[in-house]
This record gives structure tokens, C-alpha cells and sequence, in this order.
């Protein structure tokens, strides 16, 4: 008897590795000097969707600034793993500080700003969601959860954003975010080695992948910043599909097999 295979594969999205940059937000100054913040769209985010522009409102960011010689200006020297920026939200219809206290004016020397999105964690993602900033160094760590087999919650599309040497004479007092994710998105899909083949998918995990590490920020807004992950210590699986009842019946057209939406995992070669 001929043996036959399922042939399958892993569709690495335009996130993977490169990571896309998208302008989804900028700062800018109001009539008061106050150093405040626009937006340029607007819908609802759902679980695990990454974030884009028509989504970035639903989320918030966690914003720090500091001067020339690293004293913090917005936030606090952060050298430490920790949720300790300014935090902006969305609300009536603008960008705004979530906490009024927290508000600031353009100084009369320039700022390096820094942002992280989301800028609120949940707390089960307390522990696995992290940054630390400073004048000198900036780093996200992020541990990725097994979603679609705990089913607890979603991994965050992470993303960070950096704009240098601001001023309020900077592109007429506009101080723009370009933000830029560090997560790839995976998404599945597979087909038959034969035209005459039928196979039923039920559940599928991807063993011995690196989940965890520190993304440390590049030196400038247009740099690569880079992924430190350490050695597997013991083999982990990520669910892919899970008690799915899924047909893949053609050698020629690939069926997606992914749950809903992309997993995100930290960028990889895979062998």
C-alpha cells in the first residue's frame, strides 16, 4: 500500500523578521504648548487582531521622554522591568492623558520620546508583558502563551515607536510616532500529496520554538532593534488548532487551517 502524506505549511506574514512600520499615530503640540496627542483613525480591536490603523484607538500607549543628558522628563528612568510611562488613551474623540496630572509642556530644550503599545496590561500578563526605559537604553521583554490551546487570554501585538531630538519648532510643533511591531505573525495552511487524498485535521501544535526574549529598541527611529532569546531549556508546544474538525481534500489549493486569526510569535528560523 502506498503511504501518503499531508504536506504542511507555515505562512509567515509581512511582520516576520523585517517587521512592517506603519505611521498609526503621531504627537503633536496644542494651543497651550501642552505636548498632546492625535489620531488618525478609529474601530474596534478584537481578540488577537494585530494592531493597524483602523484599529489603533481601541488600544493605548505607554509614552516616555527624556532629554539630552537621559533626565526623564515624561515617566521615570525605568531601569528596572516595569509598566512606568504616561499613559495616553483615547477618549472624546482625541488622544489624551489618562491621568491629568501626568500632562506636559514643550521645554525649551529637545526630547527623545519613546512609546509602548498597548500601553495597559492585564494581570495575568503582568509577568509577560514588560518594559524598562532610559535616556540610554530601552527594552520590551515579552513572553508568548500557548492562546488557542489555554484559551486564557491573547498575546499582544507589541509594538514601539521612537522619535528623537524634539522640539516644539519640529515639523510646525508635530511630534510623529511611527510605530513598528516586533512580533511575527504565523498563520497555516495545508494540502494533500495526492489529487485523491482526503484528511481530516482534528488538532495540530508546532513543537520546540523559542516563546520568550528581550527586544531591545534600535539607537534611532530607523533602525532594527534585535531579539534576545534564551536557549530552549525544555521542549515546548504551541497549539495551532485544537478539537477542529478541519477537511483538506486538493493537492493544488492550500486550505487554511489557522484559528481565526494569526498566532504571534517571537521572529525565528525555523528548520
Amino acid at each position: 500500500m502506498k503511504k501518503s502524506t499531508v504536506m504542511l505549511w507555515a505562512i509567515f506574514g509581512a511582520l516576520l523578521m523585517g517587521c512592517s512600520d506603519e505611521e498609526i499615530a503621531n504627537v503633536e503640540t496644542s494651543s497651550r504648548n501642552a505636548i498632546g496627542f492625535n489620531v488618525l483613525s478609529n474601530a474596534a480591536e478584537t481578540r488577537a487582531t494585530p494592531t493597524t490603523p483602523s484599529n489603533l484607538t481601541s488600544t493605548d500607549f505607554d509614552v516616555f521622554a527624556f532629554t539630552a543628558d537621559g533626565t526623564a522628563f515624561m515617566g521615570k528612568v525605568d531601569t528596572e522591568y516595569g509598566h512606568d510611562g504616561v499613559r495616553i488613551v483615547h477618549k472624546n474623540d482625541k488622544w489624551d492623558y489618562d491621568d491629568a496630572n501626568d500632562l506636559r509642556y514643550w521645554p525649551s530644550e529637545a526630547l527623545d520620546f519613546y512609546a509602548f503599545n498597548p500601553g495597559t496590561v492585564s494581570d495575568d500578563m503582568l509577568t509577560f508583558y514588560m518594559w524598562e526605559a532610559s535616556g540610554t537604553v530601552q527594552k520590551i521583554s515579552y513572553t508568548c502563551i500557548d492562546e488557542y490551546g489555554a484559551g486564557t487570554h491573547a498575546n499582544y501585538d507589541v509594538m514601539y515607536a521612537i522619535a528623537k531630538g524634539q522640539t516644539k519648532a519640529t515639523n510646525n510643533g508635530v511630534v510623529k510616532f511611527n510605530f513598528k511591531h516586533i512580533l511575527s505573525q504565523v498563520v497555516f495552511k495545508a494540502k494533500t500529496q495526492y489529487d485523491n487524498m482526503q484528511v481530516d485535521i482534528r488538532d495540530i501544535k508546532i513543537h520546540n520554538i523559542r516563546f520568550s526574549g528581550v527586544f531591545t529598541l534600535p539607537a534611532t527611529a530607523d533602525g532594527t532593534g534585535s531579539w534576545s532569546s534564551p536557549d530552549l531549556a525544555f521542549p515546548h508546544a504551541f497549539t495551532v488548532v485544537k478539537n477542529a474538525n478541519i477537511t483538506v481534500n486538493s493537492n493544488t489549493a492550500a486550505t487554511d487551517i489557522s484559528t481565526n486569526t494569526p498566532m504571534l510569535n517571537i521572529p525565528q528560523t525555523l528548520t
